[in-house]
């Protein structure tokens, strides 16, 4: 009878430490937001109030949402980061519950999966609005932290992403030139500069209003459908409320190009001049533009520099 309540009181201690373990502050079940090994890592699944991601490795590279191949830089990072990522200090309770009080504040939840079994898993707490970073919590109740990745100067916390755009590929065409069937450039607020393209393989017939059935320069023409083998565009834009990108697509686009392929498909791109704070005034961004595609509701931010060779006017295609 004695041995048997030893052995009670023994598994009576083995479980109040347990549950001491998981509420202790520095706990080790409570602080340790990093994966060991890596190489383990076969999905990542990220969500928030509104939106979840779940980017997962199959047999030819991660994917996101299973559908879309993910951008193999933001993926090589995100998995340093969970491999990497330490404590570096505490967060008061006031900081913490003043941060939970605030409505702009954004809860987000991670998982860490080998095959089905979770292998890390915490909660992250962000506001842009104040200037404070990110705080991590493995669990409800536990104690918060403030975490850092040794050698690098960003939050962790913002890395960690559940909107899908964000881990899909920033591209807007990425096209074999024989794909290409048809072009046509607009510019609304020239148009006598826009123009067409048709392409039937054998030849191409160029249009527009002051060079028809001219002879095209072959060449040029060529190099220009190249042009479409890689263009990307440099991030979405988030965080935009519905008027304000309203007030940006309610007016006329700077250009559209619209590439009809072989398929058939058709990718269409509408373009915005952007505007920036400079100076403490608006002005117009002459580095960037607005850019959105085949219709969509979203906008990105595209450079100059990677549009550049695309935006071409009648007399580059024309033999003198």
């Amino acid at each position: 009878m004695k041995r048997l309540a030893i052995i009670i009181s023994i598994i009576i201690i083995v479980i109040l430490l347990f549950i001491i373990g998981r509420h202790v502050p520095f706990g080790a079940d409570n602080s340790v937001f990093y994966v060991e090994n890596t190489e383990r890592i076969n999905r990542i699944l990220i969500s928030d109030e509104n939106k979840s991601v779940s980017l997962t490795l199959n047999t030819d590279g991660w994917y996101v949402n299973d559908e879309y191949r993910a951008r193999s830089q933001a993926i090589d990072f995100l998995i340093s980061i969970l491999g990497d990522i330490r404590i570096k200090s505490p967060v008061t309770d006031k900081t913490y519950n003043d941060l939970l009080q605030n409505n702009s504040t954004r809860e987000i939840e991670v998982q860490v999966f080998n095959s089905r079994k979770i292998i890390q898993s915490f909660y992250i707490y962000l506001n842009n609005e104040v200037d404070y970073p990110g705080i991590m919590q493995k669990r409800k109740k536990t104690k918060p932290f403030i975490v850092h990745l040794p050698g690098y100067d960003t939050d962790p916390c913002s890395h960690f992403v559940p909107d899908s755009r964000y881990w899909m590929p920033n591209m807007v065409f990425e096209l074999n030139p024989g794909r290409i069937s048809e072009i046509h450039f607009r510019y609304f607020n020239m148009p006598d500069s826009s123009f067409s393209i048709i392409n039937n393989g054998a030849a191409m017939a160029f249009i527009s209003k002051d060079y028809n059935n001219e002879r095209i320069d072959s060449v040029a023409a060529g190099r220009y459908l190249s042009y479409f083998t890689w263009v990307p565009f440099e991030t979405w834009v988030y965080d935009i409320s519905t008027a304000e990108k309203d007030s940006i697509t309610e007016n006329n686009p700077y250009f559209s190009l619209e590439v009809i392929t072989d398929d058939p498909d058709t990718l269409k791109l509408l373009t915005w001049k952007r505007m920036i704070m400079k100076g403490g005034r608006m002005v117009e961004d002459t580095d960037r533009l607005l850019g959105s595609l085949n219709g969509g509701e979203d906008l990105f931010v595209i450079r100059y520099y990677d549009l550049d060779p695309l935006i071409k006017e009648p007399s580059y295609f024309i033999i003198d």
